[in-house]
């Protein structure tokens, strides 16, 4: 089954701008069967595409668990937080590869995160809630990861350093 996904709205109107254009920049590195996958929000990638064939799935989420909400944590909670997320995705019968997001900029530290082959858009969502995240790529057998922006309240906004 395709998912279908939406523009973002509402949540996206109450982001800080700045944070906002940082996921969107976001190059996200993936090493998987011995490639490695640049995936980059609302471009398409061949690669993927590929991968999503060699594992005979039609979905894939790219998501961390590191610095919830972009506030910086410490290095041991992050590695926690990693390891969390990955049994959570393991646990969800996902095909599971390591990567590691960096800004282009080098304004923030690159971010260690995880590509989740073969699972659905809303268990992937709820693991993004769970681990407190601002947002996630998720890609259909179409393979254009597409930034997804969770929903949270212009009161959680208020007053953020970035």
């Amino acid at each position: 089954m395709r998912a279908t996904i939406l523009p973002p709205r509402g949540p996206v109107a109450h982001a800080p701008q700045p944070l906002l254009a940082a996921h969107r920049a976001g190059i996200h590195r993936v090493d998987a069967d011995g490639q490695t996958l640049e995936l980059r929000a609302g471009v398409a990638s061949a690669a993927l595409a590929r991968l999503l064939r060699r594992y005979g799935v039609t979905s894939a989420a790219y998501l961390s668990a590191c610095n919830p909400y972009g506030v910086r944590v410490g290095a041991a909670a992050n590695r926690a937080a990693h390891q969390a997320l990955r049994d959570a995705l393991v646990a969800a019968d996902a095909f599971v590869f390591e990567g590691l997001t960096l800004d282009p900029s080098g304004a923030r530290p690159a971010q260690p995160a995880w590509l989740a082959l073969g699972i659905a858009l809303a268990p992937a969502r709820g693991l993004a809630q769970r681990f407190r995240q601002n947002a996630l790529l998720f890609a259909d057998d179409e393979a254009v990861p597409r930034l997804l922006w969770l929903p949270r309240s212009e009161a959680e906004y208020a007053g953020r350093r970035l």
